[in-house]
């Protein structure tokens, strides 16, 4: 340009500074810059991740175990949307929907084992009209408009066998069928229940004074609580447990009841809610509303409430976001709620289908139903710190060396260069997980030394 001299490539290699070639070299290497993109990226991520994922490691959830990777929990079918929804209820993993129609959908992670996958229906099921559908820890049920059961799913503790009473149909009008950890139960408009299930997890023994006074009825994970005709809840099983001990002031009154897997929650006529059992994850955190509730629902350790203005309101754990209702839902009227495990569904006076809670797990869950995602950037954190202390702890131990060696040679340049080869040739793994050991007691979840 001008009349500035052009350089060949080798006289300005001579006219810049080392470090100026080294860095100009480097940016031209594109796998060297993305080797540094990628390593900023993680170091990013790994710093700052688990400050959004942040880790609980007494946490397990065995109802989440093993499940496959994906974000596709709540993608309900849109045919389920058009043709109307009848009910809906939430699985562990995936839910099963009942259109006006009568059609029965699934959707979600819906293989449950090895062998078994919630989305093949019972073949007699082909024709029938369906009317209601309960959806338990590993098992589905649903009835038909002529009064006929069709259970799938497993039957490992005799959960699809149901009363020898039922076996050709409901003897009268359904009113509710509810189903919960591995158990179902059918109460009729006359206030008669049928059991069936696992009853040695789950006390469904009723005592055959409350026989033909139940208007519903909710499970725990081993209790069955009712509530009865004349507004009074009772514990109908045989065996006393933390249940058992209803709370004063629910002889009357009572106009609905929900259970999470943990505890109890009744409603009474004026609005109030009283919460028993085990409520360490907020289950007694009742929200303060302008308007009364009117309709309670329960999932895994959360509450959903309708109150009389068509709003929404929910409370007790909070880790999926379910119970975090969607700012597109305040002040919106909704005609009914569907919630179970960590999910709800809410159907809105329109007829339109909103969700929120668990979607899934972008790299799925372990064994103890721990999300995979989580313990990578936690864990990642973890690995990056102890690499970095063992890069500044061999940096500092190859100065040393090499001052010494360099100052003293002769015999002791030689003796600490052999060492050095030998230390070298050692393979690194088994040095790596010593010094892991050794550091990784010494961290705290912070990643700061103890």
């Amino acid at each position: 340009m001008g009349s500035r001299q052009e350089l060949s490539f080798l006289e300005e290699e001579q006219m810049m500074s080392p470090w100026r070639t080294t860095m100009r070299k480097f940016r031209e290497s594109k796998l060297s810059m993305t080797g540094v993109i990628v390593f900023l990226i993680m170091f990013l991520i790994m710093t700052f991740g688990p400050l959004v994922f942040v880790q609980d490691l007494s946490y397990a959830e065995p109802t989440q175990a093993n499940l496959a990777p994906g974000y596709n929990m709540m993608q309900y079918p849109s045919q389920l949307v058009k043709d109307g929804v009848q009910k809906i209820s939430a699985g562990k993993s995936y839910a099963v929907g009942v259109s006006q129609k009568g059609d029965v959908y699934t959707w979600g992670k819906t293989k449950i084992s090895a062998a078994i996958d919630m989305k093949n229906l019972p073949k007699d099921l082909k024709g029938a009209k369906i009317v209601d559908v309960a959806v338990g820890f590993d098992h589905a049920f649903v009835l038909d408009d002529n009064g006929r059961l069709y259970g799938w799913g497993s039957d490992r503790t005799n959960q699809l066998r149901v009363s020898d009473e039922l076996m050709f149909g409901v003897p009268g009008t359904v009113k509710q069928l509810v189903a919960g950890y591995q158990v179902t139960a059918v109460v009729l408009t006359d206030g008669t229940v049928y059991t069936w299930g696992n009853e040695n997890m789950t006390d469904i023994h009723i005592k055959p004074e409350y026989q033909g006074q139940i208007e519903k009825v909710t499970f725990t994970s081993d209790a069955m609580i009712a509530l009865l005709k004349d507004g009074s809840v009772k514990y109908v099983g045989i065996h006393n447990n933390i249940y058992s001990r209803i709370p004063e002031g629910l002889s009357e009154g009572v106009v609905d009841i929900a259970s999470t897997y943990t505890s109890v929650a009744a409603l009474k006529s004026d609005g109030s809610v009283v919460v028993w059992g085990n409520t360490i994850r907020g289950e007694r955190n009742i929200p303060q509303t302008d308007a009364k509730m009117v309709k309670l629902f329960a999932g895994q350790y959360h509450y959903t409430a309708l109150l009389e203005n068509g709003e929404i309101v929910a409370w007790g754990d909070n880790l999926f976001k379910q119970s975090t209702v969607p700012g597109s839902l305040k002040g919106k009227a909704v005609k009914d709620v569907y919630s179970g495990f960590f999910q709800n569904y809410v159907v809105k006076e329109d007829g339109k289908l909103s969700t929120f809670g668990l979607k899934g797990y972008i790299f799925g869950t372990d064994a103890l139903g721990r999300d995979i995602l989580n313990r990578i950037v936690n864990g990642g954190r973890m690995t990056m710190t102890v690499g970095a202390v063992a890069v500044i702890i061999s940096t500092i131990i190859g100065i040393i060396v090499g001052c010494v060696s360099g100052y003293f040679g002769g015999w002791v340049d030689l003796v600490l260069q052999r060492f050095t080869e030998v230390i070298n040739s050692l393979p690194f793994l088994p040095f790596a997980l010593l010094l892991s050991a050794i550091v990784g007691s010494r961290i705290e979840e912070t990643g700061a030394f103890c």
